[in-house]
């Protein structure tokens, strides 16, 4: 368990806001990240589709990320 530096609550998952590197729960997702989208979650075959059909899903940074 990790704990959200937020709120101070116990959480599985902390969010991290690539941007800023703020660090949340899914509880403080509104007040710290509004545009965060908990349930939208893209696999690597929809990043290739969106690209395909011309859609940039602006996640470069997250892709940056993921493979260091």
């Amino acid at each position: 368990m990790k704990t959200c530096p937020c709120c101070g609550a116990r959480a599985t998952v902390l969010i991290v806001n690539l941007a800023n590197g703020q660090r949340f729960c899914h509880k403080c997702s509104g007040g710290a990240c509004p545009t965060f989208m908990a349930h939208y979650v893209l696999t690597v075959e929809d990043l290739a589709w969106l690209r395909a059909c011309g859609i940039d899903p602006e996640v470069a940074r997250i892709e940056g990320r993921i493979k260091q």
